[in-house]
């Protein structure tokens, strides 16, 4: 087996412990820039799982990805012509049975998806900002990248 010395702590360690704790905690070893790096990927991991992910709007599990924000608009832009007042209009959802919306609810789904993808770039770049405020490694590192998030 071969030893490598690790000069943070003075003691040599196995190869093979010291490629498991690199693939395990990505800061072993890293200076403050990488760690920077490091952090913001996964701030970045978790804004593009949160933002996506959904969220609950007058008691409905409402998806927020891309495809499902381009359903709301479109239905809005539909429900507001003049020819479709008082029509309802049906979105089709991943994850539940079919939705019926008007124009209130479409106005509703609008507003409350495109608050809450704000929300979610919103706590990113209050990440970003204590990951560049943080002036150590173990500080970038202690960053919770899951707090914050809206829901």
């Amino acid at each position: 087996m071969t030893r490598i010395y690790e000069s943070s702590t003075g003691q040599a360690r196995d190869l093979a412990t010291a490629e498991a704790d690199a693939i395990f905690n990505p800061f072993a070893g890293a200076t403050l820039e990488q760690a920077r790096e490091i952090q913001k990927r996964r701030i970045n991991q978790e804004w593009a799982r949160r933002s996506r992910g959904g969220t609950i709007i007058a008691g409905q599990r409402i998806e927020t990805d891309e495809t499902s924000q381009t359903q709301i608009r479109g239905a809005l832009e539909r429900l507001v012509l003049p020819q479709n007042a008082g029509r309802v209009l049906r979105l089709n959802t991943r994850t539940q049975r079919p939705l019926d919306i008007d124009l209130s609810l479409a106005e509703t789904l609008a507003e409350a998806v495109g608050d809450f993808v704000i929300a979610c770039a919103e706590n990113e770049r209050a990440l970003f900002d204590a990951v560049d405020a943080a002036e150590t490694v173990a500080a970038v590192r202690a960053i919770d990248v899951t707090a914050g998030w809206p829901s």
